[in-house]
């Protein structure tokens, strides 16, 4: 609760002022949106009865329908929890397209084995 009573609008606030998200939370969330897919494919199979090829197909969707409600539901509860910015664009220091790899190093340059050549 914030001074005014209010409820926050995303996840719990820890003592720093940062959200917070359980991974319990998240998992099984995201796992019982996954169930509720298959749930519903078996219960579309059973109760339709189709043939052995349309019966696959439809299995298939289920779990990729499965994987994709996972994915959904994972990234809607993190982005309500931390905010909806990639890592490396809240946190210079976190890892990201931006991050510059041992490539990225002049020559001469300590811990990257390059030296510089004069031909």
């Amino acid at each position: 609760m914030t001074d005014h009573g209010q409820v926050p609008a995303s996840g719990p606030e820890r003592d720093d002022g940062e959200r917070d998200l359980s991974v319990g939370k998240l998992a099984l969330c995201a796992l019982g949106a996954a169930t509720a897919v298959l749930v519903a494919t078996t219960l579309l199979l059973a109760l339709w009865r189709p043939g052995p090829a349309v019966t696959a197909v439809i299995g298939l969707l289920g779990l990729v329908g499965a994987v994709t409600v996972m994915g959904l539901v994972s990234t809607r509860m993190t982005r309500a929890a931390y905010g909806g910015a990639p890592a490396h664009d809240r946190d210079p220091g976190a890892c990201g397209p931006d991050d510059h790899g041992p490539d990225d190093h002049g020559p001469d340059e300590p811990g990257t084995g390059a030296t510089a050549r004069s031909d």
